[in-house]
């Protein structure tokens, strides 16, 4: 299980890169974020999710990612309510946030040395991830957020 904290830092470093001072481009759009994630499995429909219901901010939809309540609403929502998520929707939730800190942890670390705060927000993660694109988990636990 990972714990709020990681999360809480993770939510620090994407605004970081997402949200820039006035007349500045961002670092990371959401549509320069969405096409890693997707090349890192994460199926459209957990991305249009999270853009259509967080507005991809970042300290709306990682909570839910932890949580397991995305997973939990695209797997079993009825129309009548959102479910509660269960201990696998947690744990599929909790797999999925790794793989948005590891695409996002990539991008600050290979910003320009002139631009110090995301690549410490990125250190400073606590997340088990690696620089290169494997990470330390086992990314196959369900259809319903990772490809196959």
């Amino acid at each position: 299980m990972i714990s709020q904290k990681p999360v809480g830092r993770l939510q620090r470093l994407l605004p970081a890169i997402m949200d820039r001072p006035p007349r500045t481009i961002p670092l990371l759009s959401w549509p320069e974020y969405r096409t890693p994630l997707y090349e890192e499995g994460i199926k459209v429909d957990v991305l249009d999710y999270i853009k259509e219901d967080y507005g991809s901010n970042p300290t709306q939809f990682l909570p839910a990612l932890h949580d397991g309540r995305i997973p939990a609403f695209l797997s079993r929502y009825d129309g009548t309510g959102k479910p509660m998520p269960s201990q696998a929707e947690v744990k599929l939730g909790q797999c999925l946030l790794l793989v948005f800190a590891a695409v996002a942890v990539r991008r600050a670390l290979g910003l320009p040395n002139h631009i110090p705060e995301p690549k410490h927000a990125a250190v400073s993660t606590d997340l088990p991830l690696t620089t290169d694109k494997s990470m330390t988990i086992n990314l196959k636990v369900s259809p319903i957020g990772l490809a196959s």
